[in-house]
């Protein structure tokens, strides 16, 4: 049996037109969490190794990209949408910096193991130093990060990483 409503149309009918309705009240509302992606996102630093072979360098800098577009866009959306007086809040200031730094023939590993065990610090540095800018806003709030510190000199002979970055599956 095919229920008729007094408008003349079907059950199924006014069904799919209520499906639509809250179909774009969805679309508004997704368009809103999209608008605000750029506000609500910290700075973003994403670091990688190129010889990295568990996520492939390319993983990494698309994924920047879109991070970029989504900021981008929301910017741009929210600065079109805002009123005079919040003009202020949809600055170039904005969007958070989403920035990438690759480190050249390093592993999934090369940070965490065969670097600090060469008593290559770089990674260490950079996060400590991100830590820092991002928590304080100034550099003078906590000490800089010591390369002379015990814990940042070499461990190990240099022959026995270069055996484990051979027989590292990463």
């Amino acid at each position: 049996a095919h229920e008729r409503r007094a408008n003349g149309a079907s059950a199924a009918e006014k069904d799919s037109k209520a499906d639509e309705g809250n179909s774009k009240e969805k679309d508004e509302g997704d368009e809103a969490n999209r608008t605000a992606i750029g506000d609500i996102l910290p700075p973003i630093k994403l670091l990688h190794g190129t010889a990295d072979g568990t996520v492939p360098v390319r993983e990494c800098t698309e994924f920047a990209s879109l991070l970029q577009s989504a900021c981008s866009a929301s910017s741009a959306s929210a600065s079109s949408s805002h009123d005079a007086e919040d003009d202020s809040d949809g600055g170039e200031g904005s969007n958070p910096r989403v920035d990438t730094l690759l480190y050249d023939n390093w592993s999934h590993t090369d940070p965490i193991l065969e670097g600090p065990f060469e008593g290559d610090q770089r990674f260490h540095r950079e996060v400590y130093d991100l830590v820092r800018e991002w928590t304080t806003g100034c550099d003078d709030d906590l000490p800089t990060f010591d390369d002379d510190h015990p814990a940042c000199k070499p461990v190990c002979p240099r022959i026995l990483i270069r055996m484990g970055r051979f027989f590292n599956p990463f």
